[in-house]
């Protein structure tokens, strides 16, 4: 079945890269904080505490 012109590998390609990127993009946002937090000395505070 063709939508808007493209065949299913093709948008299961783009759906895959676009989930792909979208989770390295979420890993990525908390590692930097994991080491911000990290390299600022203070404790981390959670907040149930």
């Amino acid at each position: 079945m063709i939508f808007l012109g493209l065949g299913e590998d093709t948008w299961l390609i783009i759906a895959l890269t676009f989930l792909g990127l979208s989770g390295v993009s979420f890993l990525w946002v908390w590692w930097v904080g994991f080491i911000r937090d990290r390299q600022s000395g203070q404790s981390i505070e959670y907040p149930w505490d």
